[in-house]
C-alpha cells in the first residue's frame, strides 16, 4: 500500500497530529482545493465532543480499572482500549471486561507462567464507531483482574470522548 503524499503548499498550515483531507490523484499526491489551499482536520472527534482518557495506573497482582465519567448530561463514547501487563508465577487466563452496567463485553488475557520481567503482549482494542454507554450520565469501566502471585506490572488505558 502506498500512502499519499502532500505536495509542497506554502499556505497549508500543517501540525502533528493534523489528518490531511482531499482527492489524491492517480499519482498518490493529494491535490489542494481551487485556491491552493489543503484541508486538515486537527480533531478526529465529533462536533462539540470532549476527549476522554482514563488510566488504572501501574498496579501489580491485583485488579485494574480504567473509567470514562462523561458527567452531568453527557454520554460517554468508548473509542478504545489497552491492557500492558507483565507476567506472573502460575500460568492463568483472565477475563478483561468493559462494560456500563447495561451491557458487557469480555476478552480472555492469557498470562503465562513467566517472570514479572516479561511483558505480555498487549491486549489492544479499538472501536469504529465507538462503543457508547446506554445512557446519559453512565460511565464506562475497562477492568483487568488480578494477574495472580508474582505479577508486578499492569496498567488499563481507556480512551474516547463525552458528548
Amino acid at each position: 500500500m502506498t500512502l499519499p503524499v502532500v505536495p509542497d503548499v506554502p499556505s497549508a498550515n500543517f501540525q502533528a497530529g493534523n489528518i490531511v483531507q482531499g482527492h489524491v490523484n492517480s499519482s498518490n499526491y493529494v491535490e489542494p482545493n481551487s485556491d491552493g489551499s489543503v484541508s486538515t482536520a486537527a480533531e478526529p472527534y465529533p462536533a462539540g465532543a470532549t476527549p476522554l482518557n482514563a488510566t488504572s495506573g501501574d498496579h501489580g497482582a491485583t485488579s485494574n480499572a480504567a473509567t470514562l465519567t462523561p458527567g452531568s448530561g453527557k454520554t460517554a463514547y468508548l473509542a478504545g482500549f489497552d491492557v500492558v501487563a507483565t507476567g506472573a508465577t502460575s500460568a492463568v487466563v483472565v477475563d478483561v471486561t468493559v462494560s456500563d452496567g447495561t451491557w458487557t463485553l469480555t476478552y480472555p488475557l492469557n498470562v503465562p507462567a513467566t517472570s514479572a520481567a516479561v511483558q505480555l503482549a498487549p491486549l489492544i482494542r479499538s472501536f469504529n464507531p465507538p462503543l457508547k454507554a446506554s445512557a446519559a450520565n453512565t460511565a464506562i469501566t475497562v477492568t483487568c483482574p488480578s494477574l495472580g502471585t508474582g505479577n508486578t506490572n499492569c496498567c488499563v488505558n481507556a480512551f474516547g470522548y463525552k458528548l
